[in-house]
């Protein structure tokens, strides 16, 4: 903690001629703190790295990778056919307890 007015360079902590004011910062950053949000970032994607783009910060996904797509294709698949799959066995299960064992022809 500095006295910016009498020493605008900032050398000379005043922290420790302080402290109950340390303290009320203290809190009130923990309050702030008990009330933040946490991030929601998405996991890091090597192929947004700056070096792939000319070492600039771009919008990467605008541009089309052909290996990428084809990865994401296959990615798609496979939750497409889990998600079949799901929906299968939880129409099974919608079906029995509906119309029960007998009705569906089972025994």
């Amino acid at each position: 903690m500095f006295n910016v007015t009498a020493d605008p360079c900032e050398q000379n902590n005043v922290a420790f001629q302080y402290p109950t004011v340390i303290t009320m910062l203290e809190s009130t950053l923990d309050a702030y703190d008990s009330t933040a949000v946490p991030p929601g970032n998405k996991p890091i994607d090597p192929r947004a790295d700056p070096r792939f783009w000319g070492y600039t910060w771009t919008n990467w996904m605008d541009y089309v990778d052909p290996m990428a797509d084809e990865e994401l294709e296959e990615e798609e698949d496979e939750q497409e056919q889990q998600q079949r799959k799901i929906t299968e066995g939880e129409m099974e299960r919608w079906l029995l307890e509906e119309y029960g064992r007998d009705m569906l022809g089972f025994k």
